[in-house]
């Protein structure tokens, strides 16, 4: 139905103004829904397409399955703390689990065969034979998934989980060589690193400065 597309995406871009994201994350739901939205149709409100990245986020959230509505939200916030590439499938669990969303790499499938996924993640493979590593699409989805949190406490949180890691695998661990210091910096708690002569032996002294 052509001329209904064209109706439909007029009204998307008008909402979304220049903002892809936010085009693209209206889309997608609308695209795949049972019925079709027509702005001509009686009782259409234009309220009801978003206009921003919040309120696009929020009605693709809202229109998941319950079951699965709370959980995305966390999986999604656990990579807002994500450094550098991102995290592996195990760190992304890890860092979910220490924010309080319990996860299984089920529902991490689950999250990337999701028709908007290409609007959320973002996956690499940062070195041959190397997990691929994932983080959020665009900066404007870790903005608005951060303004309601306690991002110091968080960041304490996710500071323990690495060094449990770190006691397990004596610094070996890319990530947390890479970015320990930051997530600690974010806690206010790098003394607690700098008192581990294991760290400062395996750290590359040039990530370490910017926190002294």
């Amino acid at each position: 139905q052509h001329a209904l597309r064209d109706r439909l995406t007029t009204v998307i871009a008008d909402r979304a103004g220049r903002n892809f994201l936010v085009a693209a994350m209206a889309a997608v739901p609308l695209s795949t829904a049972r019925t079709p939205t027509d702005p001509e149709a009686k009782g259409f409100d234009r309220a009801g397409i978003p206009s921003g990245v919040g309120e696009a986020l929020s009605k693709y959230l809202d229109r998941l399955p319950d079951n699965r509505q709370q959980r995305d939200r966390g999986l999604l916030t656990a990579l807002v703390y994500a450094r550098g590439a991102g995290l592996d499938d195990p760190a992304w669990l890890a860092f979910a689990a220490a924010l309080g969303y319990g996860a299984s790499v089920a529902d991490l499938d689950a999250l990337r065969r999701s028709p908007a996924a290409d609007y959320l993640l973002q996956t690499t493979t940062t070195e041959r034979g190397a997990n691929p590593v994932t983080r959020l699409f665009h900066q404007a989805l870790t903005d608005e998934l951060i303004a309601p949190r306690d991002q110091s406490c968080d960041e304490s949180a996710l500071l323990d989980v690495l060094l449990s890691l770190a006691q397990r695998t004596g610094w070996q661990d890319r990530y947390l060589r890479e970015h320990a210091a930051e997530h600690a910096a974010a806690a206010g708690r790098l003394d607690q690193l700098l008192e581990d002569p294991l760290y400062l032996l395996t750290v590359d002294p040039l990530r370490l400065l910017p926190h002294l």
